[in-house]
């Protein structure tokens, strides 16, 4: 049975919100800069969420 987490996709999920950190960081117009901070904080909570459960699948 294949697991519902996988190491790549929260790897994928890590990066994205690396990206969107930077994206954020870089960004002069403050609502678009308080946008991209959500979305990284959101997709910091997804990889999170999927690293508690990879490492209590172990």
């Amino acid at each position: 049975m294949p697991l519902p987490v996988t190491v790549q996709q929260f790897s994928a999920d890590l990066d994205a919100a690396k990206g969107y950190f930077n994206a954020a960081a870089n960004e002069s117009e403050p609502v678009k800069q308080q946008a991209l901070a959500t979305m990284a904080l959101a997709a910091a909570q997804i990889a999170q969420a999927e690293a508690t459960w990879l490492k209590s699948s172990s």
